[in-house]
């Protein structure tokens, strides 16, 4: 961390592929969400997916308190992903889930959205340009595969929960 920014680095047993983000379900609907998912992919099979670049990510612009002096673009940054390259595998899948879970109202993927890793989630930044210039050289880098094995459906985001455990895997439904 050379530019002493608050970074939050996501724990390696915490690291996970997110493939749609919902908004919060409620307690009740969690039990359907799980049986639709199970039902979804028992024809879904094993697939591996390519790790390239990482991609600082901005959260929604707040305003500036001065507002003659308005907000920096980058002074937002709120994360920091490891990207996946989409594939028809992930593709497919990502639109079996859609389908699983249309039936029961919830909201999915409400802004743009794209297959990711959480690498770190960034509490402050200063010196976002110099930071920003700092991951020029990754924004394009090959890390390599990783196999797609299960889909987990978890109750939280990380920022909501602590360092050392950042979320609670409500199901692990293995594909194939």
């Amino acid at each position: 961390n050379p530019l002493h920014q608050q970074v939050f680095w996501v724990p390696v047993e915490a690291a996970h592929l997110t493939l749609v983000y919902t908004a919060r379900v409620r307690e009740d609907v969690v039990p359907l969400l799980v049986d639709a998912l199970k039902e979804a992919l028992k024809k879904e099979k094993p697939f591996k997916v390519v790790v390239r670049g990482l991609e600082l990510v901005e959260g929604a612009k707040k305003e500036a308190v001065n507002e003659e002096a308005p907000v920096e673009e980058g002074a937002n940054v709120e994360a920091i992903w490891a990207l996946i390259e989409e594939t028809e595998a992930l593709e497919a899948l990502r639109k079996t889930i859609h389908e699983a879970i249309e039936h029961l109202e919830m909201k999915g993927d409400e802004l743009e959205f794209r297959p990711h890793i959480a690498v770190a989630l960034v509490e402050k930044f200063r010196n976002t340009r110099e930071f920003q210039s700092a991951m020029l050289e990754w924004q394009d880098r090959q890390f390599g595969e990783i196999p797609v094995q299960a889909v987990l459906v978890k109750n939280s985001v990380p920022r909501e929960g602590n360092k050392d455990h950042p979320f609670d895997v409500v199901a692990n439904l293995n594909l194939g």
